[in-house]
This record gives structure tokens, sequence and C-alpha cells, in this order.
């Protein structure tokens, strides 16, 4: 038997993947599957041969997490962790609208103080893609890679929304899989307003996590022994960095007005006064954008192993604002490429559906009665996506007996 991809031409992937020993390959799929004839666009996808004695368990598809992430490092990444994924043939594929697969091509545009991808200049570059961008056509784009491929059965590992994604294609394409792992599940229920509002909530919690730890060990890093002055310390160097209003994002974590507010105290007109100066800060520097530190943060709160490389980076960068490479190497963790936003809210706010009453309290609400990183880099979120041009509702739910595709 050939073996998987045999008739595809296998070279090497983009440097800036990162992606190893992987091979790569190109694979032509409808732009549109409603016009299966129709315009068409290429997909990158990156392949790890299977080594070891039990080579020959299958073809296995990565599940990337996102939406907005790029996939042909997945298994590359993961090669050493786990040895035991080496006897599969692995399989990523980078979803379309990112880079190396048919890039959407967007600009930003700034409403107040939000930053939401400009839908009209994603549609002018390429009209009628922008609208593809949904779960669905990611399982399909994925089906039409199993058939490049040549292989009857596939195998899927996902995690985060990797487990959306592996979901809607079992839906489509039952008969198509062998075995499936989903981890870290998505809340079918949650897409997508819930979930931005319900992963706010947990980011803060996050956040107030690592300045606990940060404070916990002071004696090496010599950022406070508090919350409160580490937070103080993280505002400083957000604000020094161009941050701007991020860093006065709320009064309790620095600037020049408000105390600390302590958690579950009443809000009151300190706290009031500096969310408006933010709010003043936020018009009168529309186009500021994160600093290097927030940048990290955000990769930080997300990856828990690089919590001591943040703290590394502050600690260098308060005693010298030159020796910013701890604070660079874990912001370049986050996707420096702009086409993951984009289609980050593109697929968003094509699927997006209502915030409950607890979501709209866990935005307004958080664990300390604070408000810090309670926004996120970019906009989304059902404001956004009205100010981004939101489509009807289209994409997956679980209807307790399966999942099923909204058509």
């Amino acid at each position: 038997m050939a073996a998987p991809g045999a008739g595809l031409r296998w070279g090497p992937c983009p440097t800036e993947a990162g992606a190893g020993a992987a091979l790569c390959t190109t694979v032509t799929v409808p732009m549109n599957y409603s016009v299966p004839e129709g315009e068409q666009i290429e997909l990158t996808v990156s392949r790890m041969q299977p080594v070891g004695p039990a080579q020959g368990r299958g073809v296995l598809f990565a599940g990337q997490g996102g939406p907005g992430v790029d996939a042909l490092n997945f298994w590359s990444s993961r090669d050493s962790r786990v040895p035991a994924l080496r006897e599969f043939d692995r399989i990523a594929v980078q979803p379309r609208g990112l880079r190396w697969s048919t890039p959407l091509r967007c600009t930003k545009a700034v409403v107040v103080i939000l930053p939401v991808t400009d839908r009209a200049s994603c549609e002018a570059a390429a009209p009628g893609y922008p609208g593809t961008l949904t779960t669905e056509t990611l399982a399909r784009d994925l089906e039409q890679v199993r058939r490049a491929l040549g292989t009857e059965q596939i195998s899927f590992y996902g995690g985060s929304y990797g487990t959306a994604l592996g979901a809607a294609y079992a839906t489509l394409f039952p008969e198509r899989v062998d075995k499936m792992v989903l981890d870290a599940n998505v809340n079918p229920e949650w897409a997508w307003g819930e979930q931005v509002a319900r992963g706010w909530q947990a980011r803060e919690a996050a956040v107030y996590e690592l300045f606990d730890w940060i404070a916990a060990n002071d004696d090496t890093y010599g950022l406070g022994a508090t919350r409160r002055a580490v937070a103080g310390e993280w505002a400083r160097q957000v604000y020094a960095q161009g941050g701007g209003w991020q860093a006065r994002l709320d009064p309790a974590l620095g600037g020049a007005l408000g105390a600390l507010v302590d958690g579950g105290a009443e809000v009151g007109s300190a706290e009031l006064s500096g969310r408006l100066a933010n709010l003043v800060q936020s018009v009168r520097r529309p186009g500021a954008g994160q600093s290097l530190t927030q940048s990290a943060t955000d990769a930080a709160v997300y990856w828990r192993n690089y919590w001591p490389y943040l703290a590394e980076g502050m600690r260098r960068y308060k005693d010298d604002p030159r020796h910013i490479e701890f604070l660079s190497y874990v912001a370049s963790r986050l996707s420096p490429d702009p086409t993951s936003g984009w289609v980050y809210d593109a697929i968003t706010c094509n699927e997006a559906g209502a915030v409950s009453s607890a979501g709209v309290a866990a935005l307004v609400d958080s664990p300390t009665g604070q408000a810090i990183s309670s926004l996120p880099p970019s906009c989304n979120g059902p404001v956004c996506c009205a100010l981004h041009g939101r489509r009807p509702r289209s994409g997956w739910r679980s209807t307790g007996a399966g999942w099923h595709i909204l058509r």
C-alpha cells in the first residue's frame, strides 16, 4: 500500500513556521463549499512521518487551539514530549485565512477604545472569503486533505478550540473517524459570546494568581512582596512602554489615580474616576498598542511554564529598560502575524451567539471586584462583532444527542 499523500509534492515548510523536521505541501480546496466548482484556495499541510518499531498506526490529524492559531508546528512541538505519537503519520492543516493558507487581508479600525477588524477591508480584498471562515468549513477542509492523502480513515487529537473542530468533523464525516481524543473541551453552548465572557473572568483570575506567585518569589525577582506591589510595577512598565490606557484599565493596578480596592469592596468615586480617566486616555490615544510587558503577560497567563521567564523579564526591564530579551521571548509565544487576530474575529463573529446573564456577570463582576485584564488585547465578543459586521449565526451546536451543524 502506498504511503498516505504519495501523490503530493512534499518539501520544506516555511522557516517561520518552526515546524522542525516536518515536511509541507499544499492542497487545493473550494473557497465556498456550496459552490464546489467555484473559486479555489490553497491550504498548507505539514507532515511528520512515523518512526519506531510500531510505526503504521495510521494517520493522526491535529486540532490546534484558537481559532486563529498556526498549525504547521503542532506535531514538531510535541515530538519529544509524547514519543508514542511518533508511531503515527502526523498531519497538521494550517487553517484557511492564516498565513500560508490563502491569508485574509484586513485592516484594524479603532472604535473609541476597541480595536476591531474592519470586515469591509477583508471583504474588499477577497469578496465572499471572510464569510467562509467557520468551524464547519475548517472541518470540510480537513476532509479535503484526507482525500488528498488517499487514506480511508483518520485519527484526531484536538485541544481547546480543536475539540470543536474535531466534533464538527466527526458529525459531518463519522465514517472517516478511527480514533478521536478531545482535550480541554470548548462548551458548544458558549459559541462565542459566552465563551469570551467566561474566558475574561478566568483570565483575570489567572493574572492575579500570576502576580501572587511573583510576589511569593520576591527574593528572586525583586518586583514586590505583595500582589499590590507587583501590580504597580507591572502597570508602570506597561505605561512606560506605550500601553497607555491598558496600564490604567483598573486604577487598582497602578497609575496616578486611585488606590488598591480590596476584593469585594464597593466601587467608589475614586475608582469610577480612575475608569473615566482610562476612557479619556483611550480617546486621546486611540492607537495606543500593547506594550511588551502586556504581550508577555498575555502569553504567560495561558502557559504557566512561562511565569519565571516573564518575572525575569520584568526584573531585567526594571533594572535597565534596554534589557527586553526575556520579555520579547515570552511575547513571541503568541502569533506575531496579524492574520491570527483576523481569523479569530472572523470565525467567532460568524458564529457569534448571545451572552447569558451569567456571562454578563462574568464581564462586570470579577472574583476580586477589579477589572484588570478583563479587556483582551483585541476586541471580541458580541459588542465587537456588531462593530465588525456580524453575520447571521452559523456553526455547530450540541443537542445532547450529538453534534449538529447549524445551516
